[in-house]
């Protein structure tokens, strides 16, 4: 059971990516505005057979969601109780956290009308912690749990890291040498974009406030603002494409160890 939930959680985490990746090229050609992952299931909510395919990627995602509570509390892939494997292992709860409240906004917008919200989750959950004991260190954590996410994807990117959990033996040459391709680009784009939110955490730790915190959406639109910035946008945006192939692949292709 646990593996279904593994395969489908991945290939529904790869549609989201798909989704906002393609938004991110829409909006670095000023074709529409560059969205997070909440907003292109907002965006999904308005298309014809939207709440349908809102309620397969939330089921999806909410198997995603109980797959990286596995990888957590039970260690399927082997990276122990170092500190490394620690911090990793927060990393897979923190991503459980994002994941599960994503399946339950998308499951609330299939089923009734939502109405926007002016703050974002990542924002709300700053607001939280720093309102709770030790508040301002919990932030400050999770920011660098963020930041040490986004070095570990680059660092799998470049050291080809993300084979090893694959069966690349049963790839044809073709697929191994384009799945290596989606993965370099998917994973750094991602790595880049995660090293921004860490530190935009680290900066509302830094000064207790919660509105500091930047969405996904937010740090698009900035980027898209900077000297070359539509060209900047674009490659994050084709990056992002290429890892929610990727996670097909991985849902394809990943030996999950039990």
């Amino acid at each position: 059971m646990i593996e279904w939930f593994a395969r489908l959680g991945h290939g529904a985490k790869g549609m989201v990516y798909l989704l906002v990746g393609y938004r991110a090229l829409q909006g670095a050609l000023r074709w529409m505005r560059p969205v997070g992952s909440s907003e292109a299931l907002k965006a999904l909510h308005k298309q014809p057979l939207g709440d349908p395919l809102l309620l397969i990627l939330a089921a999806g995602l909410a198997f995603f969601a109980l797959w990286r509570a596995f990888q957590t509390f039970w260690d399927p892939d082997g990276v122990g109780k170092s500190w490394k494997g620690l911090l990793e292992r927060a990393g897979f709860a923190l991503s459980g956290l994002f994941y599960g409240n994503l399946a339950a906004g998308a499951l609330e917008m299939a089923l009734e009308e939502v109405e926007p919200e002016d703050v974002h989750e990542q924002e709300q959950l700053a607001a939280f912690l720093l309102g709770q004991p030790l508040g301002q260190g919990l932030v400050a954590l999770a920011g660098l749990t963020v930041i040490a996410t986004g070095l570990g994807q680059l660092y799998k990117a470049w050291s080809g890291k993300f084979l090893e959990p694959l069966h690349v033996g049963e790839m044809r040459p073709w697929e191994r040498r384009l799945m290596v391709g989606l993965a370099y680009a998917g994973l750094s784009a991602r790595g880049c974009v995660f090293l921004a939110l860490g530190a935009f955490v680290i900066r509302a730790a830094w000064t207790l406030n919660p509105k500091e915190v930047e969405s996904v959406q937010e740090i698009f639109i900035t980027l898209r603002r900077l000297p070359y910035g539509s060209a900047l946008l674009a490659m994050v945006g084709i990056g992002f494409i290429a890892y929610g192939l990727f996670m097909g692949v991985e849902a394809r292709y990943r030996r999950l160890n039990r």
